[in-house]
């Protein structure tokens, strides 16, 4: 694989936020934002997790399949951070669905719902789409969101990112699959100029 990005360069600050690969030292963070989420809001929240499960040796073990991930190229996942308390905030991930002469990697987010309704999850995906543009130098971003799930196709818009459609029967979400309104943008969405892609896999690299 080349071209591969340095964990110390995966860093985005926007004006209220900062987005970043999660920590060890984040522990405390993490914890703390997890216990004072509020109840479960809607069939897309999670709610508060059980105390007992918000231990050091868990989130050492997501850390090391994160950074194993990222290592890959397959997953990159940014912890929020806001600027001025330090609170962990929630996550913006980008699953690369393929490199070669695509390009492209599939967006998700969450927000503890604290923290709803301020704006942070806008603030949030648009530095997370940057970073993806910028940073892991895809090409093309997209987010696939069941239809009833009115938040997150608000925030896609917002973000003018383009409507493509319906992908029926797309994503197994443990039960069944599903259907997805998949939303897309491209670097040239945001003023980036790609001639060509600068990070690639070859053969020798799936083997």
């Amino acid at each position: 694989m080349k071209g591969i990005i340095e964990d110390s360069k995966l860093i985005k600050r926007t004006e209220r936020l900062i987005l970043r690969p999660v920590e060890i030292s984040d522990y405390s963070l993490w914890r703390e934002s997890s216990l004072e989420r509020l109840p479960k809001q809607n069939e897309f929240d999670k709610g508060p997790p059980a105390e007992k499960t918000l231990t050091k040796q868990f989130l050492k073990k997501w850390i090391s399949g994160n950074k194993k991930a990222r290592q890959k190229d397959l997953l990159y996942t940014f912890g929020i951070f806001d600027k001025k308390s330090k609170k962990y905030m929630g996550l913006v991930n980008f699953c690369v669905i393929s490199r070669l002469s695509y390009q492209f990697a599939n967006m998700g987010y969450e927000l503890h719902n604290q923290y709803w309704g301020q704006g942070y999850g806008t603030e949030a995906v648009h530095g997370g789409i940057e970073l993806a543009f910028k940073k892991l130098k895809i090409h093309r971003v997209e987010a696939g969101i069941e239809s009833h799930n009115k938040a997150s196709i608000r925030l896609c818009e917002k973000l003018k990112m383009r409507k493509e459609g319906i992908r029926e029967k797309y994503f197994f979400n443990g039960k069944e699959w599903i259907d997805l309104v998949y939303f897309s943008m491209t670097a040239e969405d945001i003023g980036l100029k790609r001639t060509k892609p600068t990070i690639t896999t070859s053969l020798n690299d799936l083997i």
